[in-house]
């Protein structure tokens, strides 16, 4: 299993496919000059601004520890092992279950994440206005 297979069963699992078009818009380049945060919704979805670099196609996986901001008891633990063991890499979970106190951790560089899990779209436009988060490739999504 590829990493890109872990994210894409993640996402199914989870239920992240639900939230994946608004995080899949929220790395895109803003085609809105106002400067205010616009959030969006299913029904009126925003492309919100991005700051940064995506990281490079075609990376070899990188083994050792990959750490993982996820929301109480959103993911299976047995995706979780099922990863470890695919890919030899040890997964570090860090739960929470209040979004502020997460996104205060991020600002403040407590937590520094791989992978963030369960975010509400509302979060998501604080953490990318907030330049917290580095944008998708979304090759490595082959399921977008």
């Amino acid at each position: 299993m590829q990493r890109r297979d872990f994210l894409r069963t993640l996402l199914a699992t989870t239920g992240g496919l639900a939230i994946a078009p608004s995080v899949l818009a929220a790395c895109g380049s803003s085609s809105s000059s106002s400067g205010a945060l616009v959030i969006g919704t299913p029904q009126n979805p925003v492309t919100l601004p991005s700051t940064g670099e995506a990281i490079a196609d075609g990376l070899a996986n990188e083994g050792g520890t990959m750490e993982i901001l996820n929301w109480a008891d959103y993911t299976n633990p047995e995706v979780i092992a099922d990863f470890e063991k695919a890919f030899g890499v040890t997964v570090k979970q860090t739960i929470y279950d209040n979004e502020d106190a997460a996104i205060a951790k991020l600002r403040n560089g407590t937590l520094k994440p791989d992978l963030i899990i369960g975010f509400t779209d509302t979060a998501l436009a604080r953490i990318v206005a907030g330049d917290l988060v580095q944008p998708l490739n979304q090759t490595y999504i082959p399921n977008r």
